[in-house]
């Protein structure tokens, strides 16, 4: 976290910090080590990326679990989650209600090339 941090984001990254560690289940920082066999599945289910755009740090890390790796860097905060197939990044930009809100997501594969944010999204919440 930079030294001069706004308070809202230190409140925020603070409260991400406190909610990661409500989880049932202990995560590890370092990445995970790629299945030669993993494959990004197509799911029947309908896109869920979209459903992201918007949410929060508490709606994220409710549907995900602790991220492997939180980034706060100015006013926005990166938060990522990984499986042995994809690693997901969110981030979190302040809104007008003086929050946070996700703008954008990122998918990649262990080789870093863009993968299927769908598919990578229900991996991760296979794998919770």
């Amino acid at each position: 976290m930079t030294p001069h941090a706004p308070a809202p984001l230190l409140a925020l990254a603070l409260a991400a910090l406190a909610l990661a560690g409500c989880g049932s289940r202990a995560t590890s920082a370092a990445p995970p080590t790629p299945s030669a066999n993993y494959s990004l599945v197509a799911a029947t289910t309908p896109a869920s990326a979209g459903l992201l755009l918007g949410a929060g740090a508490a709606v994220l890390l409710g549907r995900f679990g602790a991220p492997a790796l939180q980034v706060a860097e100015g006013d926005s905060l990166m938060l990522q989650w990984r499986t042995p197939g994809c690693t997901l990044d969110a981030y979190l930009y302040p809104d007008r209600r003086g929050g946070a809100e996700t703008a954008h997501v990122e998918a990649r594969g262990p080789d870093g090339k863009a993968v299927d944010r769908e598919a990578c999204i229900r991996a991760i919440e296979r794998a919770r």
